[in-house]
């Protein structure tokens, strides 16, 4: 059987404790656990749930990356 290569997707939490310590790691750097405003937002009660789902065409997957992002 033939046909496209198949393509993979990448499925994020996006407002996880772990990614929106990140995210905040990288907006308040070593300040991000004194802060009071990041203190704020991890604190805060999430009303919805944000889910990213991203797709990763087949090719962008093998090669060298400089190469890769020439293409």
């Amino acid at each position: 059987m033939s046909g496209p290569a198949p393509s993979s997707l990448l499925i994020r939490w996006q407002d996880a404790l772990p990614v929106k310590e990140a995210l905040l790691r990288i907006k308040y750097g070593s300040e991000a656990a004194s802060s009071p405003e990041a203190k704020k937002i991890l604190g805060a009660q999430d009303e919805v749930y944000v889910i990213g789902v991203f797709s990763v065409a087949q090719r962008l997957l093998a090669g060298v990356p400089v190469q890769v992002k020439e293409t």
